[in-house]
């Protein structure tokens, strides 16, 4: 072996080495941070339960559970089969947890039951700390598939959610989501969430939006949307024959909205428009047309 192979093949070794330890040190590092939150949540009166097994060497650090069950009392609970965590060791400021496996979520005051057949829910931090509202304070993207709404609130477009995913920016010192105290200094702060890539396939209506979040003074969301929408002729007739709109204000909306439609789409492809989306009062509208509702959620 030549010098210049021998000083390659050491410079590898070396790296090689120091990334091991920099692996197991993101390793420890991930575990410490779980088991530090699972001591608060369990502080906080939760009941959490599925022991994490951690493994990927050498690639992404993983976090598995294969019955994976949290319970804050009278607030939700959820069950998640087959979860996963994994930290990517180049990027140990996202967090990433995903699921194949059917997994049910329950909220207590609203009595509201829903399940995903998979979920991905990614979290990450900003390299620098937010301290305007102007800053990000966090960036959230979330995919979930054949999303089943409570079958004791029948919804007009069906109970089954192809899919609905998007990424988020949070602008703002991000707030701890169980601090009632800290949701409100995030809201009296100004702070608001910029939805990107929100996807939606509900029945034929399907839907390409973004815009901003922000809460209102009972903590509800307040969100204003610019979308791109096909499949919505369909979704007015489901409107109609469930009688949430009058057969002649469905003829209405339906000849306004032909008026919006890209001249430009191909033949063979569906017919879109450009519409805002608002939800405001806890009622999702589309064009000023209330497509659901629900009650309130409180803050716990």
């Amino acid at each position: 072996m030549n010098r210049r192979a021998a000083l390659s093949l050491g410079i590898f070794t070396a790296l090689f080495i120091a990334y091991i330890f920099y692996w197991f040190d993101v390793k420890a590092d991930a575990l410490a941070h779980y088991k530090n939150w699972q001591r608060e949540q369990i502080a906080a009166g939760a009941t959490i339960s599925g022991d994490m097994e951690v493994g990927g060497f050498p690639f992404a650090i993983t976090l598995r559970s294969d019955d994976f069950k949290y319970e804050r009392p009278d607030v939700f609970r959820f069950h998640v089969p087959d979860l996963k965590l994994t930290i990517n060791p180049l990027t140990p400021f996202r967090v990433t947890a995903s699921s194949d496996s059917s997994s049910k979520f329950y909220f207590y005051k609203p009595n509201y039951t829903f399940t995903a057949q998979s979920l991905m829910l990614s979290v990450a931090h900003p390299l620098f700390k937010a301290h305007s509202k102007k800053d990000n304070g966090l960036f959230v993207q979330v995919r979930l598939t054949a999303l089943g709404l409570d079958e004791n609130h029948k919804v007009a477009l069906g109970n089954l959610v192809q899919e609905l995913s998007f990424k988020a920016k949070l602008k703002g010192v991000a707030p701890r989501l169980d601090d009632k105290q800290s949701i409100e200094n995030w809201r009296d702060n100004e702070g608001s969430v910029e939805l990107d890539r929100v996807f939606l396939s509900w029945g034929s209506l399907v839907v390409n939006a973004k815009g901003t979040v922000t809460l209102d003074k009972q903590d509800q969301p307040v969100a204003s949307l610019s979308s791109i929408i096909s499949g919505y002729e369909q979704a007015i007739d489901v409107l109609r024959d469930q009688n949430q709109v009058q057969p002649i204000v469905a003829s209405v909306i339906k000849a306004a909205l032909k008026l919006l439609e890209d001249p430009n789409t191909p033949a063979n492809e569906a017919k879109t428009i450009r519409v805002p989306i608002q939800i405001k009062d806890s009622k999702l509208s589309i064009v000023g047309v209330d497509i659901t509702s629900w009650d309130p959620y409180p803050v716990p």
